[in-house]
């Protein structure tokens, strides 16, 4: 699974994005300007969070523990990880969890792919165009981790 993170410009101190599942839109992001981790590829595995209850998609950040899709209303209610829903009600707030969905997804997709986070410059978008070669030439998500891993 490939889900790519698309960040728009900070606004009070929030990070607003749009987050695309193998290249379809899924749903709206936020994140808190002051915990966001640096755009690149990352990643992702399955959790249980005693928080919340359930299994939710985490996402491997080196030096950090417990990076997760989860639901929220305001960057606030984030400290470091993604707030994902199925709509945005201005530029720093969402309404309506959908991070039960995003793993179901993942777990159809066999609990395994990266994440792929580009900021509003376009930033980040290499690790993007490596990916869809990788997957052209038949390589895989493989290839992504390998390289990516290394830097």
């Amino acid at each position: 699974m490939r889900l790519e993170l698309k960040r728009q410009e900070p606004k009070n101190g929030a990070i607003p994005g749009e987050l695309y599942a193998d290249g379809l839109f899924f749903g709206y992001t936020l994140e808190s300007e002051k915990d966001a981790f640096p755009v690149g590829v990352y990643d992702l595995y399955p959790r249980f969070s005693p928080k919340f209850g359930k299994n939710k998609v985490h996402v491997r950040i080196p030096g950090r523990d417990f990076i997760m899709f989860h639901g929220a209303n305001r960057a606030a209610d984030l400290a470091g990880c993604v707030g994902v829903a199925y709509t945005r009600t201005s530029e720093t707030t969402l309404y309506g969890d959908i991070s039960d969905e995003l793993n179901d997804l993942f777990e159809d997709a066999g609990k395994s792919g990266v994440l792929v986070v580009t900021d509003a410059n376009g930033a980040g978008d290499f690790w993007g165009v490596l990916w869809r070669f990788a997957a052209v030439l038949g390589l895989g998500a493989g290839v992504v981790y390998l390289i990516t891993k290394n830097n």
